[in-house]
C-alpha cells in the first residue's frame, strides 16, 4: 500500500511518475518479461473445516518411502535457506528462503501425524502444513500445486492394489505434475517467461513428458526434471 501526499499537486505528481514508461524489468509499464494484459486475479481457495491425521501404526513399503522422502525434501530446503535468500534477493523481496525453511520445519513437526501409506492422504495432510506455515501469495499456490497432486494421487492409487509397493510410472507421474503446473497458470495467470516459480516448473514438466515417452524409469526421469 502507498500513502499518497495531501496535496493535489504532489499527489497528482507522484502518480504521473509512477506511470511513467520506465526500462525496470518487472515494473507493470516497463521493459521486464511480465505483460499485464494476461494477469489474472488468483482464484482463491475454498475454507476447509481443520482435518485431522493419524499416523498409521505400522508403515507399509509406500509409507516408509512418503516419509524418508518429505524428510529428505524437508531437510534440503532448510540447508538451502542461505542460498535461496541470496537469490531472492537479486531479483524479488528476499523472503523466499525463510518461507521455505518456514514450510520446512513445520512439515518435520508436523509428519509425526500424517496418514504416510498413503501417497494422496499424505499430500493433502502436506498443504495444510504449508497454508499454516508458507503465508503470503506463493503459500497459496504452493497449496494449489499440492492439492492437484493430491487429486491425481488418489485416482491413481484407487487404481492399484491397496497392498502393492511398486512406485508409480513414470507417464503417471509426469501428468500429474504437468496438470498441476497447469492448475498453477490458471489460478495465477502468469506464463513460462514472466519469472515465476513457472520458469522452473514447466521445464521440468516438459522434461517428465519427455523422459515418459523414452520409458525412463521414474528416479532417472525426476533427476532430468530437477536439471532441467
Amino acid at each position: 500500500l502507498l500513502k499518497l501526499p495531501a496535496d493535489a499537486f504532489e499527489r497528482t505528481s507522484m502518480l504521473q511518475r509512477l506511470d511513467a514508461c520506465t526500462h525496470a524489468p518487472g515494473w507493470p509499464r516497463g521493459g521486464g518479461a511480465r505483460v499485464a494484459s494476461h494477469a489474472k486475479a488468483l482464484i482463491p481457495l475454498a475454507k476447509d473445516e481443520a482435518k485431522h491425521y493419524q499416523r498409521p501404526v505400522q508403515l507399509t513399503t509406500t509409507g516408509e518411502k512418503v516419509e524418508a522422502v518429505l524428510l529428505g525434501c524437508a531437510e534440503a530446503l532448510k540447508q538451502a535457506e542461505p542460498a535461496l535468500t541470496e537469490w531472492d534477493l537479486k531479483v524479488g523481496d528476499g523472503d523466499c528462503g525463510l518461507t521455505f525453511r518456514r514450510g520446512a520445519v513445520a512439515t518435520i513437526s508436523d509428519i509425526k501425524r500424517y496418514p504416510l501409506n498413503s501417497v494422496g492422504d499424505s499430500l493433502e495432510a502436506l498443504t495444510d502444513t504449508v497454508a499454516k506455515s508458507m503465508g503470503g501469495t506463493s503459500g497459496v499456490l504452493y497449496r494449489i500445486f499440492l492439492l492437484s497432486l493430491c487429486t491425481s494421487a488418489r485416482a491413481y492409487e484407487t487404481g492399484i492394489s491397496s497392498s502393492s509397493s511398486s512406485e508409480p510410472p513414470t507417464a503417471a507421474v509426469a501428468e500429474a505434475f504437468s496438470l498441476a503446473v497447469e492448475k498453477l497458470k490458471t489460478s495465477g495467470g502468469a506464463s513460462e517467461g514472466d519469472r515465476t516459480m513457472l520458469d522452473a516448473l514447466i521445464p521440468a514438466a516438459r522434461t517428465l513428458e519427455r523422459a515418459a515417452e523414452l520409458g525412463t524409469p521414474l528416479l532417472p526421469a525426476l533427476e532430468m526434471a530437477v536439471i532441467a
